[in-house]
């Protein structure tokens, strides 16, 4: 198809006979065209019957380009999709028209408001638009915080949590699996035990922060079960006398809760009215808008707090991420 596209018997293509780019017509169609998109669709889309699987593409597939001839080529919903390309080259309407046709829940994280501009009002049809721009970058407010303890009463949670937030500003160099691994596990006995005492993420910076533990380790006391074991993991690291270790810790720890420094974002993450529960966000069909900074030299102060949510919305299996930057 590609040698024969200067043929006289076919229709010229407009990239040339050896042109780089999209595949060609037999071998696009086979994977990315619409019957393959309708093939997929049984496993991907069981709740679709047989004839609506060919005659409503977006629900299946994603749209991502087009081959010679203009064949569609087609993503199945459960792949990722990448778009690399230069600034004006069309990737925010691209993107757009993936969010605005998808039937399933959508998160988008973005730098701009552009996102929320074009597709806000198509999403609010299919079901709650959410968003969560703690920095307040672009014009449009948040209207849902996240309690960052919430569910961390149970060990896996912690553990769920802590991992994406520990890893954010991550040591680099000699012995950085043992920073991790401590960073880690200081994070998920400081949001456990803190969850157990029904306290906020306050108590948790305070307690990474704090020089001497005796607030933290009088709070673990008859915590009971894995509260206890991890704590005893960590007491002798914090009352070490290796200074430099425990304070290494401590630094990677202040970086990863970076965010509450800031009163604004400290607020987005204190429980209040207007939480956000991703249960109810999956089953609804809603949208959630994720607005904030980005940075070349250093991670943004909310990039630990995006990362633990997105680790949080993991758990019910969202049908779509579309992550913007």
């Amino acid at each position: 198809p590609r040698a024969g596209a200067g043929r006289s018997r076919w229709p010229a293509c407009p990239r040339g006979p050896a042109c780089p780019g999209p595949p060609p017509l037999v071998g696009g169609g086979r994977w990315g065209g619409r019957a393959a998109a309708a093939h997929r669709g049984r496993r991907s889309r069981p709740s679709l019957s047989l004839p609506e699987r060919p005659c409503c593409p977006p629900l299946t597939p994603v749209l991502v380009a087009r081959a010679h001839y203009n064949h569609s080529c087609r993503v199945p919903v459960e792949e990722h999709a990448i778009y690399i390309a230069p600034p004006r080259a069309g990737k925010t309407g691209a993107l757009a028209d993936v969010i605005a046709h998808h039937p399933g829940a959508v998160v988008a994280t973005t730098t701009r408001g552009d996102l929320h501009a074009l597709t806000a009002q198509i999403r609010a049809a299919r079901g709650p638009v959410y968003v969560f721009n703690p920095q307040q970058l672009a014009d449009v407010a948040s209207n849902r915080r996240w309690d960052m303890l919430a569910g961390c009463e149970d060990p896996a949670t912690a553990i769920r949590r802590a991992q994406p937030l520990s890893a954010i500003a991550a040591f680099k160099g000699e012995g950085e699996d043992f920073w991790a691994s401590a960073s880690a596990l200081w994070l998920q006995t400081l949001l456990h035990v803190a969850a157990l005492q029904g306290g906020t993420m306050d108590t948790v910076h305070y307690w990474a922060l704090q020089r001497t533990p005796r607030d933290f380790l009088q709070s673990m006391a008859g915590a009971g079960g894995e509260a206890e074991r991890w704590g005893s993991l960590i007491r002798d690291q914090m009352t070490s006398n290796a200074t430099r270790t425990t304070d290494t810790i401590r630094y990677m720890i202040a970086a990863n809760l970076g965010f509450m420094v800031d009163p604004v974002l400290r607020q987005a993450v204190t429980p209040g009215p207007g939480m956000f529960s991703p249960r109810d966000f999956v089953r609804e069909g809603g949208t959630l808008y994720l607005i904030a900074e980005s940075r070349d030299d250093r991670p943004s102060p909310v990039a630990g707090l995006f990362a633990a949510l997105h680790a949080h919305q993991a758990a019910p299996q969202l049908s779509i991420t579309v992550a913007v930057k």
